[in-house]
């Protein structure tokens, strides 16, 4: 009597793992998107809070704009009084405190709106890859959202452009956006910069100041005034890939819409 033993041939085994190998290549890329997707709506939900907390910081404060300052007001990254600006910290130095100081963001203005750290910071956004003083550093964020440069600030002087330092100035809330998202890479102080002395009728004049995040399907999420939340998609090259610091890029048509839709002149 014959006993006949069942299991698998090599070829059989062999055709099982290709299947397997198929599968998973075509399955992985749905999670990964799957993924990215569950991100990219979690900072969508995170700038809508962000609007929400602008508009009760107004209320609370008589119809005040939240106080920012550029850059430039803070040189070096020194710090200054508390209620100056919206928030503390300059993220331009890597292996620098600030970089990843939480403290910063339970102090900000916005701290009695925003009582959760994790929200200042997209969840897709990548440790940054920096070189400093001839070493690569890769390092995170503590926050990558930054509040338009046009909102708050009173030190605008003679440019042709509106500030708004009262929310009932924006009369066009839908069109004035007032949180961007920023490049990891290139964020530092808590002012989304842009040009002061914009022409939109010389466009070889145009320049690219702070740099907004393309992480986002190559784009950025743009909370606006009114409380809504976009998502902004590149159309320029050179905004996907820009240089570290301020850079004339002529007839970019995305700083065009982020100047439109920053203010007025």
């Amino acid at each position: 009597m014959k006993i006949y033993r069942s299991g698998f041939t090599l070829v059989e085994l062999l055709v099982t793992i290709a299947v397997i190998a198929i599968l998973a290549a075509l399955l992985f890329p749905a999670l990964n998107y799957a993924k990215r997707k569950g991100k990219s709506i979690l900072c969508i939900s995170n700038y809508r809070q962000f609007g929400l907390a602008f508009e009760m910081y107004a209320t609370d404060h008589s119809g005040l704009v939240l106080p920012n300052q550029d850059g430039r007001e803070m040189p070096n990254g020194e710090r200054i009084p508390l209620g100056f600006t919206w928030v503390q910290g300059w993220l331009g130095h890597p292996g620098h405190s600030d970089v990843t100081n939480t403290a910063f963001l339970k102090e900000s203005l916005l701290a009695p709106y925003v009582n959760d750290v994790k929200l200042w910071r997209c969840p897709s956004q990548p440790l940054a890859k920096l070189e400093f003083d001839d070493n690569v550093i890769r390092e995170g964020r503590s926050r990558t959202i930054s509040l338009n440069c046009f909102m708050g600030y009173d030190g605008l002087g003679t440019y042709a452009a509106k500030t708004y330092l009262y929310i009932s100035e924006i009369r066009e809330p839908s069109r004035r956006f007032t949180f961007a998202e920023e490049r990891v890479e290139t964020i530092n102080d808590a002012s989304f910069g842009m040009q002061w002395a914009f022409s939109p009728d010389n466009p070889l004049t145009w320049m690219l100041r702070d740099k907004p995040t393309v992480i986002h399907a190559g784009g950025a999420h743009f909370a606006f005034a009114d409380g809504h939340v976009e998502q902004k998609r590149w159309e320029d090259s050179r905004t996907q890939d820009p240089p570290k610091d301020d850079v004339q890029m002529p007839n970019n048509l995305d700083i065009l819409w982020m100047q439109k839709h920053a203010t007025s002149r």
